[in-house]
Formats: structure tokens, C-alpha cells, sequence
């Protein structure tokens, strides 16, 4: 979902990390995802912002909170 157009990993992260710290820019994004990227300077292409509006608050933050853990180098170390 996240990253389906020309998003850098660094680029990922600034949008997970800002969806898991602060409530307002969640609910900004699943009201208007392409509005809400643009806020930090990012574009979404149309796919993933169309599955953005169809989520809800909650399953954008855990999907963003899995999407970390599953990218954090120290966590696939410890369940390796």
C-alpha cells in the first residue's frame, strides 16, 4: 500500500512516523490522503491513496506500525 508510486524508504518512514504521532494527520489522511502527504511534501499515487480513504483511522496506524516493526532491522534480527 504505502510506497506504490516513487516513494523512498526515508520517505515511507516520515509518513509512518507522522500517521503514529499525531492523531490530526491520521484522520487527515484517511479523509484526504493525497492533501495529507502533500503536507509533508509527498506524493501518493492514485492506488494508495484510494485504499488510504478506504481505511479507517485505527488500520492506517496498525498497518503503519507493522509496515515499521517488519522493516526494523533490530526486530528481524531478535526473531531470527
Amino acid at each position: 500500500m504505502v510506497g506504490g508510486g516513487d516513494m523512498t524508504g526515508d520517505q515511507i518512514e516520515t509518513l509512518i512516523e507522522k500517521t503514529l504521532g499525531d492523531d490530526g494527520f491520521a484522520k487527515r489522511l484517511v479523509a484526504d490522503p493525497k492533501a495529507a502527504a502533500s503536507e509533508l511534501g509527498l506524493e501518493l499515487d492514485a492506488e494508495t491513496a484510494e485504499t488510504l480513504a478506504g481505511m479507517s483511522v485505527d488500520d492506517v496506524r496498525a498497518f503503519a506500525d507493522e509496515y515499521r516493526s517488519a522493516t526494523d532491522p533490530d526486530k528481524r534480527r531478535a526473531a531470527c
